[in-house]
């Protein structure tokens, strides 16, 4: 075996009333052959429930891997996204 890998995820959810959630989800990647953190990822969710099952969410993302040679996280992926999930009825 060349590389082996635990991933560890969390998802924290906080209601603030009804119809609007923040929610953070993380994960870690621990490489075992090194012993060392090889990368995280950090999402933030902020949620709106306009009707039901319908949605608008707002999302940030952020992936850091580590650099042996340097000893330090550099950021690889970094984003925001808006989705809108509107449920038709016919």
């Amino acid at each position: 075996m060349k590389e082996a890998y635990l991933t560890f995820s969390t998802d924290l959810t906080y209601f603030l009333n009804k119809k609007i959630a923040i929610n953070l989800r993380g994960e870690l990647v621990w490489r075992k052959t090194y012993n060392n953190l090889s990368q995280y990822r950090i999402n933030p969710v902020i949620s709106y429930n306009i009707s039901p099952k319908s949605w608008i969410y707002l999302v940030y993302t952020k992936t850091d891997d580590y650099d042996a040679d340097k000893g330090m996280f550099y950021t690889t992926d970094q984003g925001s996204v808006f989705k809108v999930r509107y449920l038709l009825y016919f």
